[in-house]
């Protein structure tokens, strides 16, 4: 089956079953009417704008103190607390569902105008990570994102549930997962999965650049092509491409395992430490380096490098200069 042909399947599966009946569940109605009069004062109001963890963590404290404004945290002496353990406690909804976040997915499609609509998925990502808890681990949050024009970020940031997404996502897919499994049926852009710290992504489809860069631990498994830089900056962990990647793949890689099933994959000039496979064989293979060693042997080339121009310099010196006395 073709990787397209499998993406729209998985699709089709999931709307016919797990959408079908959830906005008739009562709980799931009104859960939903409370998410989306958040989200819509949340992208009516200038929060400020960021990327990455800072847009996560700017989302969270709004949050926090919309709920603290409105009376509705349980103890009004912890909003001093930090957000360092993602914590937002509040009363508005009893439990975020897998359900709920489901339908609020569905709902998105009728803000693409709105400003600040690419935040979506940070703010999903909020209401599953502070509403998580141990016992749902086995539960599956499945997001559909096929019937928007537009892509949201952040979809997965700090992740350590079990999320599905069908369809295609924006920036920042999974970056700093914690653990769990996260399934993408479709494509992601930029900066997916930067400093995983563990757990497992698997992407059926194309990822864009920067692909697991800074990584730290887990596996990611891309059933297409990665793009430009993927791996930079590897420190640890598995990333596994079933086709190619494209220029600089695996710059400043200090450690961890990178396989790719293509032959036409471009890979960077500098690569310190660890593994790369290109279609069962080794390509690349060096002990785990780390970064201050890389940098203080990177100095030392760069001196020898110089050295040597300066020798070559002082060569066609003496030569042009017994030339013109001769």
């Amino acid at each position: 089956m073709k990787l397209t042909e499998l993406i729209n399947t998985e699709y089709k599966k999931a709307e016919a079953i797990e959408t079908q009946n959830i906005l008739q569940n009562k709980n799931v109605t009104n859960n939903l009417e409370k998410i989306t009069t958040l989200f819509e004062k949340m992208i009516s109001k200038k929060y400020g704008k960021s990327i990455g963890e800072d847009m996560y963590k700017k989302i969270a404290k709004w949050m926090k103190k919309e709920f603290i404004e409105e009376g509705n945290l349980e103890n009004k002496n912890l909003k001093k607390s930090t957000l360092e353990d993602n914590t937002l406690i509040n009363s508005t909804f009893d439990f975020i569902t897998p359900e709920d976040i489901t339908a609020f997915s569905l709902k998105l499609a009728d803000y693409q105008d709105s400003k600040n609509f690419e935040d979506a998925g940070y703010f999903i990502s909020v209401l599953i990570n502070n509403h998580f808890k141990a016992t749902q681990y086995k539960s599956e949050y499945k997001i559909i994102t096929e019937h928007l024009e537009k892509t949201i970020n952040g979809i997965g940031i700090y992740n350590c549930a079990n999320i599905v997404v069908y369809g295609n996502v924006g920036d920042d897919f999974c970056i700093k997962m914690k653990n769990g499994t996260s399934t993408l049926y479709g494509n992601c852009k930029d900066y997916a999965c930067i400093e995983m710290k563990n757990g497992t992504v698997n992407i059926f489809g194309n990822a864009n650049q920067y692909l697991g860069a800074g990584m730290l631990n887990g596996k990611i498994r891309v059933e297409g092509t990665a793009g430009y830089s993927c791996a930079y900056s590897l420190f640890n962990g598995t990333i596994e491409i079933k086709e190619n990647a494209r220029n600089d793949a695996c710059y400043n890689m200090y450690g961890g395992t990178v396989r790719l099933e293509g032959n036409d994959s471009l890979f960077a000039d500098r690569i310190h430490g660890g593994k790369i496979y290109v279609n069962s064989s080794i390509y690349f293979n060096k002990p785990f380096i780390t970064k201050r060693e890389a940098i203080k042997k990177r100095k030392k080339e760069n001196e020898m490098e110089s050295l040597k121009e300066i020798a070559e310099e002082k060569n066609r010196y003496y030569s042009y200069a017994v030339y013109v006395d001769g």
